[in-house]
């Protein structure tokens, strides 16, 4: 018997309901990081243990995947992408990840400035002089290659194939928040808020081109 597709208002409201957990996760952390002081060991634990590791050849790599999540690597990324998609006339998907990334990086900025944390002081690799909470870079890499992932996920016709695609995303993105730790410019729990707040808008994001499904 043929398994029948979920209909795209079972998309959406699925999506909503990833959302609002990943919200529901962020208030969580950010409640028992930034006014708790609950995750303290957590944060200093996980800190040692990446950077436990460290040597000039990881140094090398790591500061190379931070520029992936938001640098001069991740805007020629995103132009060439955006550039794909205008060549293919792929008109939605362009809107769609126009709004995504501009909906992020606002969000990231001010959610930044509304908890005020500090950066890491400890051997800090990289020159920051926003805020901490949540990662910018983490955020923005959950949004950016998470959705060019489903776009690409959405034209692969195998189950392998589709896989294989999200395993490489979650790969680069669990890469690039774990360089934004080893470089000492962000908490573990800075992070892992950008990857919440992150798939929130992700998932919102993806909705939108359920609604034209």
């Amino acid at each position: 018997m043929r398994k029948q597709r979920l209909s795209p208002i079972n998309h959406i409201a699925s999506s909503y309901g990833i959302a609002i957990l990943m919200l529901a996760v962020f208030a969580v952390l950010a409640w028992e990081t930034l006014f708790q002081d609950t995750m303290n060991f957590f944060d200093d634990n996980i800190v040692r243990l990446i950077r436990y590791f460290a040597n000039p050849v990881l140094d090398k790599i790591m500061i190379i995947m931070s520029d992936m999540g938001f640098g001069k690597s991740f805007v020629v990324i995103a132009a060439v992408t955006f550039l794909l998609l205008a060549y293919l006339k792929r008109w939605l998907e362009v809107y769609v990840l126009a709004i995504c990334l501009g909906g992020s990086s606002l969000l990231g900025i001010l959610l930044k400035n509304l908890f005020h944390r500090t950066r890491p002081e400890l051997l800090p690799m990289v020159q920051t002089t926003s805020f901490s909470f949540p990662s910018l870079h983490a955020l923005m890499a959950v949004c950016f290659y998470g959705m060019v992932a489903f776009f690409i996920a959405r034209a692969v016709t195998s189950r392998r194939g589709r896989l294989a695609v999200t395993i490489f995303a979650v790969v680069l993105i669990t890469a690039i928040g774990i360089s934004r730790i080893y470089l000492g410019a962000h908490y573990p729990t800075d992070v892992i808020a950008g990857y919440t707040i992150g798939s929130a808008w992700l998932v919102f994001c993806t909705s939108l081109l359920n609604l034209k499904s």
